[in-house]
């Protein structure tokens, strides 16, 4: 009987060696995989813990390393800093400049302004590490010389005030995505709010002005609430989730959007930005193919950008001059309070 114990207690101790071994390489493949591919991620919201913590006022920021830093140190919505960003092997950053939606029609488009400078300035006083980046070329070219591609979303759609002259100029400044609503419904589209109980839906989706063509990718958050609906998740429970995007819309339309920085709960497993590799190697664990990895890393969102660039050339170069067209004021009506209307002025 001793024997027979014994012979299992040496098979289990065998299964876990073996199981640590094939998790040990399947993480040496991971990390492999990301000094191939870029490992882009689509969203991280530390400006606007800048703008809480600091009053955006970058002096005495050390962003080295932020985790014996006051407050960051003691705060659940810190999880980001150079070095767990070099740990996670993170090659480009969409920096968020996140505008609350409680500025909508006041000063929404000023904040979207001061954010996109504190990313800026935050990027300059980082040069040996960050680099400020437009294209998709400039994403593989900064991968290549080791320095992290940083790059800037508005978040959300009311920043720009509902005028198309204001998205021109925020493109301007650097911006390369805008997200479409955040939590309000903007003249273009309902926000996810609209489909809890007792909301009201005011456009139903997308309004006719706020419709996009096909072809782009979801990027996967991982807040828990978003993963499990709930306040707890794992790292297994967002692989899950990139598992069903996959099924639904295809391999070559997920990617990474996670969220950090701008959340206060994270799965386990994936604490703070220096787990990704540990998630790309759980996804190996269930039959993602290197190429079906290299997709979900980078190379989906460089293929979305790089076709952008290319109907943006396109009609630069037949003479396309911009769009004038205006907001449909029907999509406006009862929102306008503190909106200047210039159809109230009198002609000479």
């Amino acid at each position: 009987m001793r024997m027979v114990v014994g012979m299992m207690i040496l098979g289990q101790l065998l299964t876990r060696i073996l199981l640590a071994a094939h998790a040990g390489d399947r993480l040496a493949a991971a990390r492999r995989i990301l000094r191939d591919v870029p490992l882009i991620d689509g969203h991280n919201d530390l400006p606007w813990n800048i703008r809480k913590f600091l009053k955006n006022q970058l002096r005495e920021f050390r962003f080295d390393d932020l985790r014996d830093t006051h407050p960051w140190s003691r705060s659940a919505w810190s999880h980001t800093d150079l070095k767990r960003l070099k740990e996670g092997m993170v090659a480009a950053q969409f920096w968020s400049a996140y505008v609350p939606c409680s500025s909508q029609h006041l000063d929404s488009v000023q904040l979207a302004l001061e954010q996109i400078d504190l990313i800026r300035r935050l990027v300059n006083k980082h040069q040996e590490n960050m680099v400020l980046v437009t294209t998709a070329e400039g994403i593989e070219k900064a991968h290549k010389e080791n320095r992290l591609a940083s790059l800037i979303g508005v978040e959300g759609g009311h920043a720009v005030g509902a005028s198309l002259a204001v998205l021109r100029m925020l493109y301007e400044l650097g911006a390369r995505y805008l997200t479409l609503t955040h939590t309000c419904n903007t003249p273009w589209a309902d926000c996810s709010t609209a489909d809890e109980p007792g909301q009201v839906p005011q456009i139903g989706g997308l309004s006719n002005f706020g419709k996009a063509q096909t072809g782009g990718i979801v990027m996967v958050s991982f807040y828990p609430h978003f993963i499990s609906c709930g306040e707890k998740s794992t790292l297994e429970d967002v692989a899950a989730h990139i598992d069903h995007v996959r099924k639904i819309a295809g391999v070559d339309h997920v990617g990474i959007g996670a969220g950090y920085d701008g959340i206060n709960l994270t799965p386990t497993g994936l604490e703070d930005v220096s787990k990704y590799p540990e998630l790309f190697a759980e996804l190996l664990a269930r039959n993602w193919s290197e190429r079906d990895i290299q997709k979900l890393a980078g190379l989906n969102l460089i293929r979305v950008f790089k076709a952008v660039e290319k109907i943006r050339d396109e009609l630069a170069s037949k003479g396309m001059e911009p769009l004038e067209e205006e907001i449909p004021h029907e999509d406006i009506i009862g929102r306008e309070y503190c909106r200047y209307n210039i159809k109230n002025l009198m002609t000479p």
